[in-house]
C-alpha cells in the first residue's frame, strides 16, 4: 500500500550500459567456466551473474521521494522547511554545474543517461551542502511536487 504522504516518487535507474556490461561479463565468465568444467557450471555461473547484476543495478539506483514533510534522495533526507529555490537544468547547464562551475560541497546524484537535472537550494545553516543536484526523467513533476503546499 502506498504511503498517502508521498507526493512524488521515482527510482533513478542507470542507463542500460551498466547492467548490459555486467551481463556481458557474466556471460563471458559462464562460457569460460562451462568450457573448462562442463556440467552445469556455466548455467550456475550465469545465474549468479544475473543475480549480481540485479543487485548492483537496484542498489545503485537512488529513489527520489517528495512527501509533505521531506525530500529524500537515496539515503539522504531533508525537511521541506529547508528546501529553497528549485531549478531545472538542461544538458549543457548540468554538465557545467557538475564541472568547474559547480560548488565543491554540493550533494549530487546524477546519471549519465539522463541529460537534465534539478538543483534544490538548501537553506539550512547547519547543512554543509549549499544545494542538491540530481537527475530525474520527469523534472516538471519533481518541481511541481516540491512547489506544492506543505500542508493540505
Amino acid at each position: 500500500m502506498a504511503d498517502a504522504r508521498i507526493i512524488y516518487r521515482e527510482r533513478i535507474w542507470p542507463s542500460l550500459a551498466l547492467p548490459g556490461f555486467l551481463l556481458f561479463m557474466g556471460a563471458s565468465l559462464a562460457i569460460a567456466y562451462q568450457r573448462a568444467y562442463h556440467g552445469n557450471v556455466g548455467l550456475v555461473t550465469f545465474a549468479v551473474a544475473l543475480g549480481v547484476t540485479a543487485l548492483v543495478t537496484l542498489s545503485s539506483s537512488p529513489v527520489v521521494e517528495v512527501t509533505k514533510e521531506s525530500l529524500r534522495l537515496g539515503r539522504a533526507e531533508i525537511s521541506r522547511m529547508h528546501v529553497g529555490q528549485v531549478a531545472v537544468l538542461d544538458a549543457l547547464q548540468t554538465k557545467q554545474s557538475l564541472g568547474s562551475a559547480g560548488h565543491h560541497d554540493a550533494f549530487t546524484a546524477t546519471r549519465s543517461g539522463i541529460q537534465n537535472s534539478i538543483v534544490v537550494q538548501i537553506v539550512d545553516e547547519n547543512d554543509p551542502h549549499p544545494y542538491w543536484q540530481f537527475s530525474t526523467r520527469r523534472p516538471d513533476k519533481v518541481v511541481a511536487a516540491l512547489e506544492s503546499k506543505l500542508t493540505d
